[in-house]
């Protein structure tokens, strides 16, 4: 899993606020796998786990050139509001 980050907390929130800190991002743009929920434990001691998460930044930029680049999404046309040279 290429660019994942694995992040931990008490719980599912903690730990995916952790992933948000850390790539400084909104919950919204990260790509984020739950490893393992938290476990409470007897006692909230014995058997207690913490969250995991694996998180990384959501790669919509590369999808999109690709998509773009196959269907033949070329550079702006001359034709293009505010190209000098169209104006000449």
């Amino acid at each position: 899993m290429e660019g994942f980050k694995e992040f931990q907390g008490k719980d599912l929130d903690s730990a995916i606020e952790e992933a948000c800190g850390y790539f400084n991002t909104a919950r919204e743009k990260l790509e984020i796998e739950i490893v393992q929920d938290s476990k409470s434990g007897i006692f909230g001691i014995v058997g207690a786990r913490k969250a995991k998460v694996r998180a990384r930044r959501v790669q919509l930029r590369e999808a999109v050139e690709n998509i773009l680049g196959r269907k033949g999404g070329a550079a702006p046309s001359a034709d293009t509001p505010g190209d000098a040279s169209a104006e000449a």
